[in-house]
Formats: structure tokens, sequence, C-alpha cells
């Protein structure tokens, strides 16, 4: 299993197809995090549930360094995203475990987990393939 290392995250459009702004961080989030709007209405890291092997939930992937408080944009299905390099075209990437909360993984941690969260489409782009 190997994590996605992130580079300086951006999105390749201001026209992001599904995008959520003016949300506030419920913990520090770390750019190119995969997170979810919790039902307090805060951001937080999404990861997979050790014993169910699902994921928690899945909003979108934030492109900044946030503290916690901070306002926070979520870029979400269909957003094309430059987020590393030296990926493969074609890798699938999911949720790691609650011990490695929003990172990006290229191994489904388990059958259950379903859908992939982003795929490669260049050396260094992903598209968010994963529905809310």
């Amino acid at each position: 299993m190997a994590y996605l290392t992130i580079v300086t995250p951006t999105a390749l459009s201001d026209n992001a197809p599904f995008r959520l702004s003016s949300l506030i961080a419920g913990s520090a989030l770390y750019a190119g995090n995969a997170c979810y709007v919790a039902s307090d209405g805060l951001v937080y890291q999404t990861y997979t549930i050790n014993t169910t092997g699902s994921l928690v939930e899945f909003d979108g992937i934030c492109l900044d360094n946030t503290p916690l408080g901070g306002a926070v944009t979520l870029f979400g299905l269909g957003s094309r995203l430059k987020l590393a390099s030296g990926m493969t075209i074609g890798t699938r990437f999911w949720s790691g475990s609650a011990a490695h909360l929003g990172l990006l993984s290229d191994t489904c941690y388990t059958t259950a987990e379903g859908d992939p969260i982003c795929k490669a489409v260049s050396a260094t782009d992903v598209v968010v393939t994963k529905k809310y």
C-alpha cells in the first residue's frame, strides 16, 4: 500500500464541476486530503472504518493546509486537480484507514470500500470519481 505524496495541489479550473465553498474546518486539514462535511457542519478528513471496511463519508478534496476553524473549499466529483508527480495514468486512489486520515492510497483497504475517490489521468493530475 502506497500513499500519494502531495505536491502543491491546484484546481485546473475555477469552474470545477462540483465545488463546496465557505465551509469551516473541524480539525486541521492538509493540502490534498480527502474530506467530508459532518453532521455538525464542519469539515474533517475522511477515512475507512477498520471493522467494516466502509468509507466514513466523502464530499471532496481540499487543496490548502487549513487550521482548525479556517475556511475550506472542497473539490468533488468531476474536478480535475493537480496533486502529485510521477503517477501512472489509470491508477485509482482510495481513502486510507483511521490511522491515515485524509490520505489517498493506491490500494483499496478492503473490497467493501467500493469506488475509488479519484483516478490519475496524467503523471500529475487526478479526476475525482467518487460521488458524495
